[in-house]
């Protein structure tokens, strides 16, 4: 189950790499997206907290030790704008920041630990 879930979530990140890079239609120039990571500590704690990132950018979710979420406060459409699913040691998930906006999180098995994701 576990080589299940890490080749699933290994498979979704290289969809959304591929799907984040494109081509600026203005100078014909490839553009990528920057990767900003958020480390899940054992100690409970998202680190660093607060991320700040430019529209089409994504944050990466790497698991350091636990069992963590990254669930979006918000609710949209009775839906989570982003929730990572479970992230295990070793594990990562990776979302598109598409909208400008501050997204705060936390994660579902500790309510202390929190994050902010500033996108400009």
């Amino acid at each position: 189950m576990r080589t299940v879930l890490v080749l699933a979530l290994a498979s979704a990140a290289a969809v959304l790499l591929a799907v984040s890079s494109g081509v600026d239609d203005s100078s014909g120039q490839e553009v990528r997206a920057t990767v900003h990571t958020v480390k899940m500590k054992g100690n409970n704690t998202f680190e660093p907290a607060e991320v700040k990132v430019k529209v089409g950018d994504q944050v990466k979710w790497v698991g350091e030790g636990g069992t963590h979420t990254a669930t979006a406060d918000d609710q949209t459409n009775l839906k989570k704008s982003f929730n990572t699913g479970t992230v295990k040691m070793g594990q990562e998930a990776i979302i598109n920041c598409n909208n400008a906006g501050t997204f705060l999180y936390h994660c579902e098995f500790h309510g202390p630990m929190k994050g902010k994701i500033v996108v400009e």
